[in-house]
């Protein structure tokens, strides 16, 4: 194998022209802002306008025709080579192929050395042929690379087909692990489009977005079978659009079920572990993900999060990472299968005692926790199908407005907002999240939208369960692993023999019993009076319809003469001689802790109250911008700040 540069009679210089300059990026990303603000606003305000949104094809009423799905297009699609363009030939498919100029792949070809863009305003359009690793020992099968001092722009990638490698597409700026804060963007890797790629198979991640490199488009393109996470946006990279992808299967070979060896003080182990996501925002910003399918990736969707600054003792692989993955869109996508779909600060509840962090962590046992930021992110008209969390909300200022979740049992949910460790040990529980117009038709699923350990400033309106109105209350955390990603762990010695697989069942949040007071559409209330010579009791209880106890429902609601009692695991309510109303569809929230600690505390999850003698304190956690979204959700949409590179 060889070596190739293929230049053009227009060659172009590595240092390209610089895409922006630092005030005009500024200006740039103000006015894109701006727009962001006012598009999402408008959705917010007028539901119906996803199918716009997501490009999507409404049904033709008159004449039958199905809607096209927004990433019906994905995968390899129509070559639009340019005269110019200069054709890499069939001789030259071993080789490494270095490009300066244009060009295009032989269809009829394999190409095994792998491709490597290092010039501005360059297109590599593949035309279908596959760029394959031989033999599962090459790291990159296209990388678009200039050092952190040269500025590269303009280059586009299509219509390649990319199998195995450890990535099968990179774009990186060389040596960006020892930039200087604030000089992260003094110059720029930028404007990178990937469109109509088909990557599988990869050992690594599929597409992999690295640091501080930014505007970097990636669509109508398929991903699957990543032995990790399907599209990776490092710590910095900013302002990427993700559309019109199908993310399938990735995920199940690093950190998976089928086991690897570790290292760990000296000592080997092997650990059996949740695999990856499909697009992991990993202290990346700014970011738009739109109109994309995922299916069946290991540990789920989305994930958004700050990593701990892994690597510590590793100076060659270790950079600081300084932002979090803040002011983020999630919109019109489609999430089949998984056990998450969208998780906000996927890191915060999670033991990081394996993983080598520079963050100072703030429990420091076997139990290694660290900060964890994920900010002002908007999940926005998507669609969960049969995902055992469709959102989960651990960092502040969440917007979930207009999703619909589905769902064949009660052992699937829709919301869940709030952390444990940060409430419990820094007195931070999560804050001002908003749920609104939100449809779950989870089978048996009454109370699909719950919070955990006192998220303050928390308001929910206009969502809906199984076509009823539908509050959020309090529910369970969900369970997590021995450490991050850890599902078991096993000492093993690398000479001996492997150590069978162990029980790789996750503990998981199950169904869980109705909000109080909600009601399944054809149960009935039986109401019996009692009458002693002493006092006069009238109890009610609720009744599920296929039994005939009076109460065999985990939540009861008792009257005792003008006193109203409702119980439920965990939290009791006594409101002393007040009868209190609740409004389904309507949530103000007290600081209830989780149930499945040992604190007791009263709570009214109400939006009216009456009272015959005394009131009931209740705190309504509700910011005033959440307050204001009852009549107006649009007015709790995040602005996406400008960029600051």
């Amino acid at each position: 194998m060889g070596i190739r540069a293929f230049a053009g009679g227009d060659t172009r210089g590595s240092t390209g022209a610089k895409a922006r300059t630092t005030s005009g990026a500024t200006a740039t990303r103000t006015v894109a802002a701006v727009a962001l603000v006012l598009a999402i606003a408008v959705l917010v305000l007028v539901p119906s306008a996803r199918a716009a949104s997501s490009g999507a094809t409404p049904t033709d009423g008159e004449h039958g025709a199905a809607p096209v799905l927004p990433w019906a297009s994905a995968g390899i699609g129509e070559t639009q080579v340019s005269p110019t363009s200069v054709l890499i030939p069939c001789s030259a498919a071993a080789d490494h192929l270095t490009l300066t100029t244009d060009s295009h792949l032989d269809p009829s070809c394999t190409y095994t050395g792998g491709v490597t863009i290092s010039t501005s305003n360059v297109t590599l359009d593949c035309q279908g042929a596959t760029i394959q690793d031989p033999d599962d020992t090459h790291g990159r099968g296209i990388e678009i690379s200039t050092p952190v001092d040269v500025d590269l722009s303009g280059v586009t990638v299509r219509n390649c087909k990319v199998r195995g490698f450890v990535n099968g597409i990179r774009t990186t700026r060389d040596g960006f692990r020892a930039l200087a804060a604030g000089a992260e963007y003094d110059h720029s890797l930028t404007g990178v489009v990937l469109d109509h790629v088909d990557v599988a198979d990869t050992r690594g991640s599929g597409i992999y977005v690295d640091g501080y490199v930014t505007d970097e488009t990636i669509r109508n393109s398929k991903i699957v079978g990543a032995g990790s996470v399907g599209i990776y946006l490092e710590a910095g990279s900013a302002n990427a659009l993700i559309q019109g992808n199908e993310l399938i299967g990735n995920g199940f070979k690093a950190n998976g079920p089928g086991g690897q060896l570790y290292n760990f003080a000296g000592t080997w182990y092997r650990f059996w572990g949740t695999g990856r996501e499909a697009i992991a925002v990993d202290g990346s910003r700014n970011n738009r993900i739109a109109d994309n399918h995922f299916v069946d990736n290991a540990y789920g969707g989305v994930l958004l999060y700050k990593n701990c600054g892994e690597y510590k003792s590793k100076p060659a692989q270790w950079f600081e990472r300084r932002y979090g993955a803040d002011d983020n869109v999630i919109i019109g996508n489609t999430f089949d299968g998984g056990p998450n779909g969208v998780w906000v600060g996927s890191r915060q509840n999670e033991n990081t005692y394996l993983l080598d962090c520079s963050d100072t962590p703030y429990i420091n046992t076997a139990l290694r926790v660290t900060r964890d930021y994920a900010r002002r992110n908007n999940i926005i008209s998507n669609t969960f199908n049969n995902v055992e969390y469709g959102v989960r909300v651990e960092d502040d200022g969440t917007l979930v407005h207009d999703n619909t979740f589905t769902g064949a049992d009660a052992t699937r949910h829709a919301v869940i907002v709030g952390t444990k460790y940060r409430t419990t040990q820094l007195g931070l529980p999560v804050a001002d999240t908003l749920v609104t117009d939100n449809v779950s038709t989870i089978v048996g699923n009454l109370s699909p939208f719950r919070f955990v350990y006192a998220p303050t400033g928390l308001a929910a309106f206009r969502n809906t369960a199984l076509g009823q109105a539908s509050d959020l209350c309090v529910g369970k955390v969900i369970p997590t692993n021995v450490f991050l990603f850890v599902i078991a762990i096993a000492p093993e010695d690398p000479s001996g023999p492997v150590t069978p697989t162990p029980d790789l069942t996750v503990n998981s949040l199950g169904a869980l019993p109705p909000c109080p007071g909600v009601v399944p559409p054809t149960s009935t209330t039986t109401s019996t009076s009692t009458t002693s010579t002493t006092s006069t009791t009238s109890t009610t209880s609720t009744t599920v319809p296929t039994t005939t106890t009076t109460t065999t429902m985990p939540s009861t609601t008792t009257t005792v003469g003008s006193t109203t009692t409702t119980t439920e695991p965990g939290t009791t309510t006594t409101t002393g001689s007040t009868t209190t109303t609740s409004t389904p569809g309507t949530t103000t929230t007290s600081a209830v802790p989780d149930p499945s600690t040992t604190e007791t505390t009263s709570t009214t999850s109400t939006s009216t109250s009456t009272s015959t003698s005394t009131s009931t304190s209740t705190t309504a956690l509700v910011a005033p911008a959440a307050a204001a979204a009852a009549a107006s959700p649009a007015a709790a949409v995040q602005a996406a700040p400008a960029f600051t590179g």
